[in-house]
């Protein structure tokens, strides 16, 4: 096994020759991991321990399992450096093997496979005692029995072994919770302190909730709207006509919306720009006059704040965002449902000079996302179908484009946003941290935070045991991630003071 030590000193040891029993040839099959950086034969700067030496393997029984492993082997940032050693296998039926990578193998008799697993449990705790990381991602297990013919299985993951091994099952009580669902409040500041709660009672002594003033982009108190002028017809983003919405069909907080868009009203013709790249734009400005209109754009194929950028040089007044049914996947139906997006490509809106400008909008565009049900009825298009017969929407040729009003009374104030973060203080290098980052200001419900929550409450089951991770790890649960990961921005700005 190729190992990486953080002690700063580099250990080889001699390579078998030929005719040692380690280099025999065995029914078994080695992963097939990557090495490089140091010199094979560079010599060692300490004399090898005994108890590192490599045991020689007896004879097996045909019926052996085998697992391999390695470790990057190059040089690391912090003055690590690259160790070649071996460790004498625990029990008499298993043994040890260094060749190109390490194997180790364990004779199974009558389907009992505890001595193996304990050498691979043994071999963990070693690599960690001595400061040697396995890397474990491309570690495999494979069964050999030779009174078996030839078969095509191949081998599995062992590292899901290593992941039980150090993340134990935990009872119910233990897990914690994230739904949110049992929470009377259901505000972001309810859903924080319902988190520092959890957390505090899982076992960790060093958690901060803390609340940054920040400008938010957020509904209006009735949906944005569509009107085609010629029918004097209302439509909802998601395609249904405003008359037949109820009072409960949507809630306020679910309205589809795009946050930091410009708000007001416009007046203008639909034009089809596809996916709005520089070739479709050409087309469109060589045939039309842009100036004021609004675009009708498929999400896709560029980054939507360029394609935001390119139809403001173009001087449209508006866009309308859909995604076309045949880029969505077979078996999602989207007809009548339209979505959110943000335009703040991440940290607090107010500090951005063109939000200034814009009395905080990050565009001068009214954008607004909406159904492809409500896009095939602007384009007048023809397109049916999803999957292989699929036809893209697009506006016939000639067609007579539509005049419509778009409307955008999104809200944009002044509000408190919340973060917690707790501390699992590392032994060896407490001042290098391990971020582990989840948000809970989703309105998908709490599986991000039952997911962190989980994971608090494994590791903080190991520390009970006497386990302390080497580097500190940091538990963050972010608030304003929605509207363009706020939460973290200020949390690391202040951080970095």
């Amino acid at each position: 096994m190729e190992l990486v030590s953080r002690k700063g000193a580099v250990q080889q040891h001699p390579q078998p020759k030929e005719g040692d029993p380690s280099r025999a040839t065995r029914p078994t099959r080695n992963a097939d991991l990557s090495r490089g950086g140091k010199d094979p034969n560079q010599h060692a700067t300490s004399p090898l321990p005994k108890h590192l030496r490599m045991k020689h393997p007896k004879e097996y029984e045909p019926r052996m399992k085998e697992s391999t492993d390695s470790s990057q082997n190059t040089a690391t940032p912090g003055g690590h450096s690259i160790v070649n050693t071996k460790k004498a296998a625990t029990v008499d039926s298993n043994t040890i093997i260094k060749s190109e990578d390490t194997a180790v193998v364990g004779l199974i008799t009558d389907n009992n496979e505890k001595s193996y697993l304990k050498e691979v449990e043994d071999l963990t705790r070693w690599c960690q005692d001595n400061n040697l990381l396995m890397n474990v991602s491309k570690t495999k297990e494979m069964m050999v029995d030779s009174g078996k013919k030839e078969g095509s299985v191949p081998p599995t993951p062992l590292y899901q072994q290593l992941l039980s091994f150090a993340l134990p099952d935990l009872p119910p009580q233990r897990c914690g919770g994230g739904s949110f669902s049992s929470l009377s409040d259901d505000s972001e500041e309810a859903r924080a302190r319902y988190l520092y709660r959890q957390w505090v009672g899982l076992g960790l002594t060093d958690v901060h909730m803390s609340n940054h003033t920040v400008l938010l982009s957020l509904p209006g108190s009735t949906p944005n709207t569509i009107t085609d002028r010629s029918t004097h017809q209302c439509f909802l983003p998601n395609g249904i006509p405003c008359d037949q919405r109820g009072p409960n069909d949507l809630p306020k907080h679910k309205f589809p919306y795009a946050a930091y868009s410009a708000i007001g009203s416009l007046q203008g013709e639909v034009v089809d720009v596809q996916y709005a790249s520089v070739d479709d734009l050409r087309r469109a400005k060589d045939r039309l006059n842009l100036t004021n209109q609004i675009a009708v754009v498929k999400l896709g194929q560029a980054p939507l704040l360029y394609k935001l950028s390119l139809l403001s040089e173009l001087g449209f007044g508006g866009v309308l965002l859909y995604i076309d049914p045949c880029d969505a996947p077979p078996d999602r139906h989207t007809w009548h449902q339209a979505f959110r997006v943000t335009l703040n490509p991440g940290g607090n809106p107010a500090i951005v000079e063109v939000s200034r400008e814009a009395g905080g909008s990050l565009t001068s565009l009214l954008v607004q996302p909406i159904s492809d049900f409500l896009a095939k009825t602007l384009l007048s298009s023809t397109s049916t179908g999803q999957g292989d017969s699929c036809i893209p929407l697009a506006m016939p040729p000639n067609k007579e484009r539509k005049k419509i009003t778009l409307t955008v009374g999104n809200q944009l104030s002044y509000k408190k946003i919340y973060n917690v973060v707790g501390y699992l203080k590392g032994r060896r290098n407490p001042d290098r941290y391990v971020l582990v980052g989840s948000r809970h200001d989703s309105d998908q419900g709490g599986g991000a935070s039952a997911i962190m929550n989980q994971l608090i409450a494994a590791l903080t089951e190991q520390t009970k045991q006497g386990w302390v991770p080497d580097r500190t790890t940091v538990f963050c649960s972010w608030g304003g991630s929605a509207l363009g990961n706020i939460g973290s921005y200020e949390w690391g700005k202040v951080s970095k003071h």
